[in-house]
């Protein structure tokens, strides 16, 4: 039986981040935009009552077994292979070592310690699916990114996602009991490519931190600031410049000849708020499913 708090939500989750640490800045290594959303997610839930456990991969032997990230919420390191020198790509051969890590850690709970298990990214998900699998409880998966529109978007040059990988991800999305999509799009690609059961799909918005992002016309260049009115909308992009340089609010590279009093370059990770829509085995959800915009 699935513990629940007052407001309908499961009382504690496992929440699986296996290949990057939600500890780790954002930007650094494999820690990048999944980082935050882990970490803001987490956040949201235990605010919300929620007790949430969340188990990644230990890369550093001087690292506490668990950590408190922020109240109600605590990290578990794993060991699972060495700690340095593997790269993302070697990772499939110690999802087993992690999977019996994890399940040792378990243990030393009470039965029924866990009500849910949210896995997020293939690697992840394949853990999560064992676990939620041994404790009879349902799992929720985030993708993040797929291997089938990767691969159908390949740029030339670009190296296709492992035939594995794709074959990986379509085992996570028919095992789940829910998927937890970002936008309508995502949405439509997990049920097109991988043959998702549309009423497992859960489309749940990414939200913005308005602690971090917030009107801040006073920080900028007097030539800039100048020039806004109530008429303007100023976008700022946050993303990845992995595939592509970084570009100023201006519409060029960052690198762009304008010059810092011109172009007012802002480029960070944005916080999430995302409410979840915790399904359990049957379609209930947590109260007030829809996206929590703090």
């Amino acid at each position: 039986m699935i513990q629940q708090t007052n407001s309908g939500c499961p009382k504690r989750v496992a929440m699986l981040s296996v290949h990057t640490s939600p500890l780790e800045q954002p930007g650094t290594g494999d820690a990048g935009g999944m980082n935050v959303y882990v970490v803001e997610t987490a956040r949201r839930l235990a605010q919300r009552g929620v007790e949430v456990e969340i188990f990644t991969r230990a890369t550093d032997g001087a690292q506490d077994e668990v950590v408190e990230l922020a109240p109600g919420v605590l990290v578990h390191h794993i060991p699972a292979g060495p700690y340095e020198g593997l790269a993302k790509d070697d990772l499939p051969g110690q999802l087993c070592a992690f999977a019996a890590g994890m399940m040792r850690t378990a243990m030393a709970q009470p039965e029924h310690w866990y009500d849910l298990v949210h896995s997020h990214y293939w690697l992840s998900g394949q853990v999560g699916w064992l676990a939620a699998d041994r404790w009879n409880i349902p799992l929720v998966h985030t993708m993040h990114t797929m291997a089938r529109v990767k691969n159908a978007e390949l740029a030339e040059g670009d190296r296709a996602e492992p035939m594995g990988r794709e074959i990986g991800e379509a085992q996570v999305v028919q095992a789940a009991s829910t998927m937890v999509a970002n936008t309508n799009l995502e949405a439509s690609q997990l049920m097109d490519l991988y043959d998702a059961d549309p009423l497992r799909v859960y489309v749940v918005h990414p939200g913005v931190d308005l602690e971090v992002f917030t009107p801040a016309t006073n920080a900028l260049p007097a030539s800039i600031s100048a020039s806004i009115t109530m008429t303007w909308f100023c976008c700022l992009l946050a993303a990845s410049s992995r595939s592509r340089p970084p570009t100023c609010w201006c519409g060029q590279p960052q690198s762009c000849s304008s010059g810092s009093r011109n172009c007012a370059t802002v480029l960070s990770w944005p916080s999430l708020v995302a409410h979840l829509a915790l399904a359990s085995s049957t379609p209930s959800r947590c109260k007030n499913s829809s996206p929590s915009w703090a």
